[in-house]
């Protein structure tokens, strides 16, 4: 079962693929090893500012325990190595068409968890004091992530 360990997250959701085994996810059962796929990269930097290096994002999933599946949804999540309770990432594909999206949330002080930073690209991202929404859909362990954070994802 997936949980949040650290402080920094980083979401990515591909659309637009059938994904059903491993190999739907380009034969690969790693998140970090998705940005060595080139169609799947490539839908990731499409929605990454420019100037944007893509082993700036897959950092954040060096450290993981794989893919999983949930409903319409494959995803995995990692971290920065001897940072995972500091830098993480979420990613997520859903079955259907559309374009990926990737949200950050950073801590830059991790002693105040409040001052709590999110930027989203490929999404349109809302928060709210401690409620946020997204225009995008999402699997249920991201609203649990979110939870964790304090955070709840309407």
């Amino acid at each position: 079962m997936w949980k949040r360990i650290g402080m920094l997250m980083a979401i990515v959701a591909v659309q637009g693929m059938l994904l059903t085994t491993a190999e739907a996810v380009g034969g690969q059962t790693y998140p970090y090893e998705l940005f060595k796929n080139r169609p799947y990269a490539s839908q990731i930097k499409s929605v990454l500012p420019r100037g944007t290096r893509l082993n700036q994002v897959r950092d954040y999933f060096s450290v993981s325990d794989g893919m999983h599946h949930e409903r319409r949804f494959w995803f995995g999540s990692g971290c920065v190595p001897h940072s995972c309770s500091i830098s993480e990432g979420f990613m997520v594909f859903e079955q259907q068409g559309g374009k990926p999206y990737l949200i950050i949330m950073d801590t830059p002080d991790p002693m105040n968890q409040a001052r709590r930073q999110f930027v989203s690209y490929g999404a349109r991202l809302t928060i709210q004091g401690n409620r946020a929404r997204l225009d995008r859909p999402y699997p249920a362990a991201l609203r649990n992530w979110f939870s964790e954070l304090n955070v709840i994802l309407e």
